[in-house]
């Protein structure tokens, strides 16, 4: 079956809306909803070689699903998980988060070719992910990616390209320059079994740093079978 043939996107759209996935109709719409809490006990909430401060962080979570379908084939979906992270004792350093995963994506299905359009959000808190960031307990990092993803499935042929343009803002806390990076990507592929695909990709990219402390901008490429 064709990835991005009718029946395929019909089945997709099927399985997305399905009365028992959502809690909620609202006109076109449908919503699902749900709640969460972590609590974390940190023995080094600055990240910093001496003198490591403790502390017990609760972290309540609100996550939102919406699927609304435009047609038979297309649909238009918001994914969203943002909460707060609140130190029991350091307050200094209570923060806003937004889950990686959030994204707003539009599906678009055209005979054999399915196009997704997407916009993806997070508000990071977590330093380890930066190594440059050292004694500072209140890192936040905004990331914002806007990107196209085309696949055109000819049932034993499959082509797939991609573009995604991406901005990095440093909230608070420091860590790595403010910059943008541009990657793109394109992969071939034959299905030798219905589980097998037999593939080359190739995909590059160029980030730039903004500031006083920028370096210079850096290509990437690379390519795979």
């Amino acid at each position: 079956m064709s990835l991005a043939s009718e029946s395929a996107a019909e089945a997709r759209r099927k399985s997305a809306s399905a009365p028992d996935s959502f809690d909620l109709q609202l006109g076109p719409t449908a919503w699902s909803f749900g709640a969460g809490l972590d609590v974390e006990a940190n023995g080094n909430i600055r990240f910093t070689a001496n003198d490591a401060q403790f502390d017990v962080i609760t972290r309540p979570q609100l996550t939102t699903r919406m699927v609304w379908p435009l047609s038979e084939a297309n649909s238009l979906d918001l994914a969203l998980a943002a909460g707060y992270s609140a130190y029991a004792l350091h307050p200094e350093f209570n923060r806003a988060f937004i889950a990686p995963g959030s994204e707003l994506s539009l599906d678009l299905y055209v005979g054999d070719f399915w196009i997704n359009l997407h916009d993806r959000l997070s508000v990071t808190e977590n330093a380890y992910q930066d190594p440059t960031v050292v004694g500072s307990g209140d890192y936040s990092q905004l990331q914002n990616v806007a990107g196209v993803a085309a696949t055109w499935d000819l049932n034993k042929l499959i082509f797939r390209s991609g573009y995604d343009h991406a901005t990095y803002v440093t909230l608070s806390g420091g860590g790595v320059p403010e910059g943008n990076s541009d990657t793109f990507g394109f992969s071939a592929g034959y299905r030798w079994r219905p589980t097998t695909v037999i593939s080359l990709e190739s995909g590059g990219g160029r980030i730039s740093y903004h500031g006083d402390t920028a370096g210079s901008p850096a290509w990437d490429w690379n390519m795979s079978r």
